[in-house]
Order: structure tokens, then C-alpha cells, then sequence
């Protein structure tokens, strides 16, 4: 969602069926996609620990879903090489939604025959981006 320019997203309870996220829904919470990966997934961890707890309690009546099913494939490491980015905006959101405690989740990276540069904790300025980075031996 980040990567598409999304600044909200929705945090979903729903029925299991067979066919994948396709059941009726009990419950969405909204999560805005401000701030770093780490920071988003702390707003989701807390919407889900808030979903159960409501569940838990009672559970809603379920709505049947509405709309189109949007399915994300799994990311390959190529895709967080900065340079396939089009523009700034585009460079900050691939940094921060890749800037994730989670090993299978490859940094934002920039990359030659000897070095591979790892991009973190950015901060979109203006028309600039500061961001920590860790500069590796190949």
C-alpha cells in the first residue's frame, strides 16, 4: 500500500473460507501508513490486539465484502534496489516501508561490484531525504 502512494489502510477481521480473504467481515479498523516500516507495524499490532479484544467480548454480525480483491505478491529482494525508483516521494517510501525488524524483508539498497548501501530511518525534508546508512563490503 505504501509503495502505491496510500496513506491509510484498513485492518480487517473476517469469516475464513476457502477461497483466500474472501469471507464476510466482522470488523475494519482504519491504520494510517505515516511514519517509518517499524512504526506502521506497531499501529497494526495494536489495531489487531484491539480487534480481538472486541471480538472476544462480542462477536459482530458479518458483513458480506464489497469491492475489488487487490492480492500483493511477495516482494523479491530486487525490488528494494533505490535505483528502479521513479522519484523522491517513491525513494522515501521504499526506505520506510522496507526499514522493518523482520530477516526476509531486504533494506532499501543501493548497489556496485564491491559495496551494497543499506538505507534506514528516513525522514522526508522537503525536497530531500536524510536517512541513516550502512555502507557493506560484497
Amino acid at each position: 500500500m505504501i509503495i502505491r502512494n496510500k496513506k491509510k489502510t484498513e485492518i480487517c477481521a473476517f469469516k475464513i473460507i476457502k477461497k483466500i480473504d474472501a469471507g464476510p467481515i466482522y470488523t475494519r479498523i482504519k491504520v494510517s501508513l505515516d511514519g517509518s516500516g517499524n512504526e506502521i507495524f506497531l499501529k497494526i499490532y495494536k489495531t489487531i490486539i484491539k480487534i480481538i479484544s472486541k471480538i472476544a467480548k462480542k462477536l459482530p454480525k458479518a458483513k458480506k465484502q464489497s469491492g475489488k480483491v487487490v492480492i500483493f505478491k511477495r516482494r523479491k529482494a530486487h525490488e528494494s534496489n533505490l535505483l528502479n525508483v521513479k522519484n523522491i516521494i517513491e525513494a522515501y517510501n521504499l526506505i520506510r516501508m522496507m526499514d522493518v525488524n523482520v530477516a526476509d524483508y531486504p533494506m532499501a539498497f543501493i548497489e556496485n561490484k564491491k559495496i551494497i548501501v543499506k538505507f534506514k530511518d528516513a525522514k522526508l525534508k522537503s525536497n530531500k531525504i536524510e536517512a541513516k546508512v550502512d555502507i557493506l563490503a560484497k
